[in-house]
């Protein structure tokens, strides 16, 4: 049996050199994607539909007659549209590791998913926090080339 020594200094700098990259530019991969994200979600509110395009169930009929007859006061839906301001209602937090977006709105995933609410009445979904698949996909191709480049100490 022999003993082989292997050097692996320069695999462990291009890591350590990688870790340091990632930890310094990492978030500025996040912050733009995180920008990419909530312009997504803006557009899905302006069209009325998910991420897959598929449309927003309407208002029922009798929502629709109770605000004819002067119902529950709520804000105009030419202003704020059919779900207010709960697509866009995104608390953002970016750093190196990732981008974590939160509604601040406690019933949003209940319009989000769909859910039987007060008095048993059925909430249909209305999907506005679903992620492109584009945009996580670019996100981690930014990731890779920048640890690629790091690694090969060209940054």
């Amino acid at each position: 049996m022999s003993d082989t020594d292997v050097d692996l200094s320069d695999v462990l700098a291009g890591f350590d050199n990688m870790a340091r990259v990632l930890d310094r530019h990492g978030r500025d991969v996040f912050a733009e994607v995180g920008r990419d994200i909530k312009a997504d979600l803006r557009q899905q509110k302006r069209e009325r539909r998910g991420v897959g395009g598929e449309n927003w169930a309407p208002r029922a009929q009798s929502t629709r007659e109770r605000g004819k007859r002067g119902g529950k006061k709520r804000r105009s839906s030419a202003s704020t549209g059919l779900l207010g301001k709960i697509p866009t209602a995104q608390k953002t937090t970016v750093d190196s590791g990732g981008v974590e977006l939160v509604n601040q709105v406690p019933f949003a995933m209940a319009h989000h998913e769909g859910a039987t609410v007060g008095h048993g009445a059925q909430l249909p979904a209305r999907p506005h926090a679903d992620l492109n698949p584009e945009r996580v996909d670019d996100a981690a191709e930014a990731l890779a080339e920048l640890a690629v480049q790091a690694f090969e100490g060209k940054r």
